[in-house]
């Protein structure tokens, strides 16, 4: 039985005023995206890689992988509306017969490292369900409109991060379920949440970034640089 994981990769990059596709825009020279298949080429855990696109990166894609020399890709297909229905589109393209985990990471996060993906599978199949993430580190503030209501207790509050892994059998079941109940949730480990799976959670590093801002991807940029002396 195979691991197989999914990445998302349809971001326009609005929020970075950028004119490509996000997965596209350099990142030290590099196109984010390759970044992140870099990482899941270098996890002893992953298999195979499912990647959901848009038309202009999936046009792009075929040389990009051949020219950095990404060997896990097997499939390519198009995104659709939500990233929910993105990441389904992905696990429909999976192999059910041959698929016992299934990962799914953000294209958009370039530092995880194999290491972390490798312990989220792990994880994932020793409980069913895992997910990467790190505590909060900051004060929270519940707030509205410009005014503190309170200071939430930050000590059982994390930040979640991916990869999320799940056996396959628990996934498919989530993601029927969402569909047909018409359930938008804000990450996979909330539409397994939602059946009742408990998720465990696998301590990840707090640079395991989304490159979501301009500020980001300069952050990112500084890290992938040093990797690379």
């Amino acid at each position: 039985m195979s691991v197989t994981a999914i990445i998302p990769a349809a971001g326009q990059g609005t929020r970075m005023g950028a004119t490509l596709p996000k997965s596209l825009i350099p990142i030290a020279g590099v196109p984010l995206v390759i970044h992140t298949l870099r990482r899941f080429d270098a996890a002893p855990s992953i298999d195979e890689v499912v990647i959901v696109a848009s038309r202009q990166v999936m046009e792009q894609l075929p040389e990009l992988l051949e020219s950095y020399g990404i060997e896990k890709v097997t499939t390519v297909v198009l995104g659709g509306k939500e990233r929910q229905d993105s990441v389904r589109i992905g696990f429909e393209n999976c192999d059910a017969d041959n698929c016992d985990v299934v990962v799914v990471h953000d294209a958009a996060r370039p530092l995880v490292t194999p290491e972390e993906i490798d312990a989220v599978v792990t994880a994932a199949r020793e409980s069913g369900a895992a997910i990467l993430g790190a505590p909060l580190k900051e004060t929270i503030k519940q707030v509205t409109g410009e005014t503190i209501d309170k200071t939430i207790d930050r000590s059982l509050l994390w930040g979640a991060q991916t990869p999320q892994a799940f056996r396959y059998e628990i996934f498919a079941r989530a993601v029927s379920e969402s569909v047909s109940a018409e359930f938008l949730g804000t990450d996979e480990a909330s539409i397994v949440e939602r059946i009742g799976i408990p998720v465990t959670m696998v301590r990840g590093s707090y640079r395991n970034i989304k490159v979501t801002t301009q500020e980001d991807a300069d952050i990112a940029a500084m890290w992938l640089a040093k990797e690379m002396l």
